[in-house]
C-alpha cells in the first residue's frame, strides 16, 4: 500500500515481474478501498498490509512488528527529534516481533534487545533475520551479474537505513566509492540524475529495487549504462521461519508452501 492509486503490475513495476514472483500488489492511500478491491479481484486467502502497523482504520488478524536490530530502540525518541512513530509502549499490540538485520548487529546487542523486550512484553514472540545478498540484476538487459564483475560502485538510495543497504554491498567485496543518499521515499528527478551520471565518472551504480520503482520515467536517457539492484534474500535464523508459519496459521486454517527464504 502507497499513497498512489492502482495494481501494480508489471509496467509499474518497470518490468521486474521476472525477478520478483509477487503475488499481486495494490497501491493505494486509501487502505479501505485497496483490500475491498483486492478482495474482488483476486479473491486472496491472505492479505499483507505493509507498514500499517498504526492505520486503525482495518482490524487486522495479526500483526508483525518489524525491528531493525541495529537500533537502540529503548533510546530512540518520537519524531521528528527520533525515529518512532509511536511510543514503545505500542509494541504490546503486536502479536510478534521479527528483529531484522541481524547479520550486522553484535551479537550482544541483540541479547541485551531480546531481554529488554521480553521484560517488558512477556510472552511476546521474537524472531530474527538477515539481509543476503544474492545477485545484482540489470533493469536494461534483464541480465543477472555477480558481485565479482564489479569492483568499485556508487550506491544510489532514498530509503530509511541506507546504511545497512551500503554494508550489504560492501558485505559482497564491492568497493564503494561515493553514495547519494536522498530522503526516504524520494522520487528522483531529471535534474538529479545528470549531475549523478556526470559524478560518477563511469562507475557503476547500484541501487535497491524500492529506489529503482522511483526512478523519473526514461531514466536510461540520463544513466546511460551500468546500473543495477542489489537483489537480496530475507532468511529467519535458527528454527524461526517454523515459529513465523506457526504463529501466522494459528488461527487460520490456510496452509503455505513454506521454504523458509523471502525475497523482496
Amino acid at each position: 500500500f502507497q499513497a498512489e492509486d492502482g495494481i501494480r503490475d508489471v509496467e509499474r513495476s518497470r518490468g521486474l515481474g521476472d525477478v520478483y514472483k509477487r503475488q499481486p500488489i495494490i497501491v493505494s492511500a486509501g487502505r479501505c478501498l485497496a483490500v475491498k478491491e483486492g478482495l474482488r479481484k483476486f479473491s486472496p486467502r491472505i492479505i499483507l498490509m505493509d507498514d500499517g502497523f498504526q492505520n486503525f482504520s482495518i482490524k487486522k488478524d495479526f500483526s508483525f512488528l518489524l525491528i531493525n536490530s541495529r537500533m537502540d530502540l529503548m533510546s530512540e525518541s518520537l519524531l521528528p527529534l527520533g525515529n518512532l512513530r509511536e511510543g514503545t509502549e505500542a509494541i504490546k499490540r503486536a502479536n510478534g516481533i521479527i528483529l531484522t538485520h541481524c547479520e550486522s548487529a553484535p551479537l550482544q546487542g541483540i541479547e541485551e534487545l531480546k531481554i529488554s523486550l521480553k521484560s517488558k512484553f512477556p510472552g511476546i514472540k521474537i524472531l530474527e533475520s538477515m539481509h543476503i545478498p544474492k545477485y545484482l540484476y540489470n533493469p536494461i538487459s534483464k541480465e543477472n551479474v555477480s558481485f565479482h564483475e564489479i569492483s568499485e560502485c556508487v550506491c544510489l538510495s532514498a530509503i530509511g537505513d541506507p546504511e545497512a543497504f551500503e554494508e550489504n554491498v560492501k558485505s559482497t567485496g564491492i568497493k564503494i566509492y561515493q553514495s547519494w543518499k536522498f530522503p526516504d521515499h524520494h522520487y528522483f528527478t531529471e535534474e538529479e540524475f545528470k549531475t549523478i551520471e556526470m559524478a560518477r565518472n563511469q562507475r557503476p551504480i547500484i541501487t535497491t529495487f524500492k529506489d529503482y520503482v522511483r526512478f523519473p520515467k526514461n531514466w536510461e536517457k540520463f544513466l546511460r549504462k551500468d546500473v543495477y539492484i542489489l537483489i537480496i534474500e530475507i532468511n529467519f535464523l535458527c528454527n524461526d521461519y517454523k515459529t513465523f508459519m506457526d504463529l501466522l496459521t494459528e488461527n487460520n486454517d490456510t496452509t503455505f508452501d513454506t521454504n523458509g527464504i523471502f525475497v523482496r
